[in-house]
């Protein structure tokens, strides 16, 4: 089994994407980040491109981009996330500093078995989420207030401070940067990114956004609504909207991820034709001094 490490983009996408779109839904991730890395999304150090193949067929897929953690594809044997921990714990390439890793549940814990057993520091569960995919809409009865409409540059002070406490919210680790945020979800800034909200008497009161397109489909998120307008309905009937809004254009699915944890948006997106499709784990790596992060509930 051997982890091919890629520094040609095209040579990278023409071996792993024909693998990522067997699996569109669970590879959405991975996808729309090929996505953002052809566009220019993603700047700072270089990404970390491979493949796990055996006898000349690609296994799965691995990439990161600095600053965030490690992407493993879904349905990478066990061997090949063994393989590719010990290849990162033997190479000198700075991308292979990683500060975590996600997977599917049990690709990514023995990825991390691997890692931790080679010297690798120790890592722990930072959140289960869920994937899911939607093909066909259904729309809140009786929804809330108001309708769904592009987000406005004038509305920035207000949309940065959403995307501050969003990723609050989701424990995003340092460094956060919500102006950049804003500016890559402005509708029209950038291909496929877009950012909506649903607005009510004139105000804006929950935020929802597009990106990483696949072949045939877009993933919505980030979703959010201050703590004050919550459990009014706002939040599912935009992103109701907004997925109803990507299959018009011709998108056959949309993606979106939930935490686990939070049984309150779960029920909600499946409230409006959201199937589950896989859990993924999210690890990070931990000092062993600091407190253990919050793990999801069995």
């Amino acid at each position: 089994m051997e982890v091919r490490r890629f520094e040609d983009l095209e040579a990278f996408e023409a071996r792993a994407e024909p693998h990522l779109a067997e699996r569109e839904a669970e590879s959405n991730l991975e996808l729309g980040i090929l996505d953002g890395v052809r566009s220019g999304g993603f700047g700072g150090e270089p990404p970390l491109l491979a493949t796990v193949e055996d006898g000349g067929g690609v296994l799965g897929v691995v990439l990161r981009t600095p600053p965030f953690g490690l992407l493993l594809s879904s349905a990478l044997p066990r061997e090949g996330s063994v393989a590719v921990a010990e290849w990162l714990l033997g190479s000198d390439d700075p991308a292979a500093a990683i500060p975590g890793v996600q997977g599917e549940q049990a690709v990514a814990a023995a990825f991390v078995e691997a890692w931790e057993a080679g010297g690798g520091p120790r890592m722990a569960v930072h959140r289960d989420e869920r994937i899911y995919r939607l093909t066909e809409v259904r729309t809140p009865d009786p929804g809330p207030a108001g309708a769904i409409r592009p987000a406005r540059e004038e509305e920035r002070g207000r949309l940065v401070g959403w995307f501050d406490a969003f990723a609050e919210d989701v424990d995003d680790p340092p460094p956060r940067d919500p102006e950049g945020a804003f500016e890559r979800f402005v509708p029209g800034r950038r291909g496929a990114v877009g950012l909506y909200v649903w607005e009510v008497d004139g105000e804006p009161w929950s935020m929802a956004g597009h990106s990483g397109p696949t072949p045939h489909g877009m993933r919505v998120g980030p979703v959010y609504t201050p703590p004050a307008e919550r459990r009014r309905g706002y939040a599912g009937a935009l992103v109701a909207a907004l997925s109803q809004r990507l299959l018009d254009e011709g998108r056959e699915f949309c993606f979106l991820f939930t935490d686990l944890a939070n049984p309150t948006s779960n029920h909600v997106y499946q409230e409006i034709g959201y199937e589950p499709v896989c859990e993924v784990t999210q690890w990070r790596v931990v000092e062993e001094s600091s407190a253990a992060p919050r793990h999801s509930p069995d």
